[in-house]
């Protein structure tokens, strides 16, 4: 999402990275590299006073990206912790990001627990990583969120895509093709 908004020189925005990323190894370092590829600053929080006082210093940025720590959506406590966090972030477009290699048990799991924290928008990961697209497709069509990316592979940015009827088309038209298939697909 940065480089589709950070990287346009012909329309150059003022943006902030805020990391509220406080568990897993490595997460500030890896923005600290895009923020360096797209010369914007990143902000590191550690509490609630000092994202509120983060978000006051950019009220003026065009675009504020906020990369919070993967959770499990049994980690309640820790989805609790990520709410307060979410809460005072006013008028922000809140993506879930799902894996498509999730199973729909987990998949719906997942969709209830982070309904309780709060999202707009779902982005389907790692849909190179998989031949079957329909446990995704039916908790998309379970849930009434719609579905904003999609990402097929590492490569930032060519890799991700704005979700499209297209991508389930070529799935799925595959699959019509080579039917020895479809039941790995579907």
């Amino acid at each position: 999402l940065a480089a589709k908004y950070c990287f346009n020189p012909s329309k150059p925005i003022k943006a902030c990275f805020i990391n509220i990323d406080f568990y897993k190894l490595g997460a500030k370092a890896q923005l600290q590299k895009y923020a360096e590829i797209f010369n914007i600053p990143l902000e590191d929080i550690t509490s609630i006073a000092s994202l509120d006082y983060c978000l006051n210093q950019h009220k003026n940025d065009d675009l504020i990206i906020v990369d919070t720590a993967g959770r499990s959506q049994y980690a309640f406590q820790d989805l609790k912790e990520l709410k307060l966090y979410l809460d005072r972030i006013p008028n922000a477009t809140k993506y879930l990001t799902v894996s498509s290699t999730s199973k729909y048990s987990d998949l719906k799991e997942i969709i209830n627990s982070f309904g309780q924290v709060g999202f707009d928008q779902i982005i389907l990961t790692k849909t190179d990583e998989t031949k079957t697209i329909g446990p995704a497709v039916g908790i998309l069509l379970k849930t009434n969120k719609s579905l904003a990316y999609i990402t097929h592979g590492q490569s930032v940015p060519e890799d991700y895509r704005i979700a499209s009827f297209d991508f389930f088309e070529e799935k799925l038209f595959k699959a019509i093709q080579n039917p020895d298939n479809y039941q790995q697909i579907i």
